[in-house]
């Protein structure tokens, strides 16, 4: 069942891609919800004997991005920590040594 998804959403992408090939650069979320929201309204059909439910298709597509935004967050925030601790440590081995002169 999934292969057939993953075969219907490429063919969804592939009338895509010359909008994507326009903009040129990433588009962020604004072209992405667009084409979920066109996936959305696309009926369902039958591929091979399997029901491809494209509403399904963009639903899980939204929660995997939704996961993948919140895992980048918590490890930006131990990026940001681990900065401010390499500065912290700088500064105290500059005033260390400038005390020392």
């Amino acid at each position: 069942g999934s292969a057939e998804g993953l075969k219907f959403f490429e063919a969804h992408l592939k009338e895509w891609l010359p909008v994507l090939m326009i903009v040129g650069e990433p588009a962020g979320d604004d072209l992405c919800d667009t084409l979920l929201q066109a996936l959305e309204l696309r009926p369902p059909h039958i591929s091979n004997g399997i029901l491809i439910d494209p509403m399904s298709i963009a639903e899980r597509i939204r929660y995997h991005r939704e996961k993948a935004a919140l895992q980048i967050a918590k490890e930006m925030a131990l990026v940001d920590e681990l900065l401010v601790e390499l500065k912290r440590e700088h500064l105290t081995r500059v005033f260390n040594e400038r005390a020392k002169i």
